[in-house]
């Protein structure tokens, strides 16, 4: 009978090694579910700024081709008021003399 006892004492004190280890393990799987979220979540927002920096950089890209092409009709208008401007110039110099 004693020796049931002792039996049974060493069963319950196992249980309860047992059942604090399941919950430290318990406790170990909540930590890392919560970091799984938080590295989930960083991931979106870094996903959307970089989807954001990719639209910038095609609205910049586009703002530079409209600029490159502006700056070349001005550029092309520059030159045809210098070959307006020649003709004119002999005829002011017609009138200085």
């Amino acid at each position: 009978m004693d020796a049931g006892r002792t039996q049974a004492h060493i069963s319950v004190d196992q249980a309860t090694k047992i059942k604090e280890a399941l919950h430290s393990i318990s406790g170990a799987i909540a930590t890392i579910n919560d970091m799984n979220v938080q590295i989930a979540t960083a991931a979106e927002e870094q996903s959307a700024v970089a989807e954001e920096i990719n639209r910038n950089v095609i609205t910049i890209s586009s703002i530079t081709d409209d600029t490159t092409t502006n700056a070349q009709g001005i550029s092309d208008s520059g030159d045809k008021l210098a070959t307006m401007a020649h003709p004119l110039e002999g005829a002011v110099k017609h009138f200085i003399i």
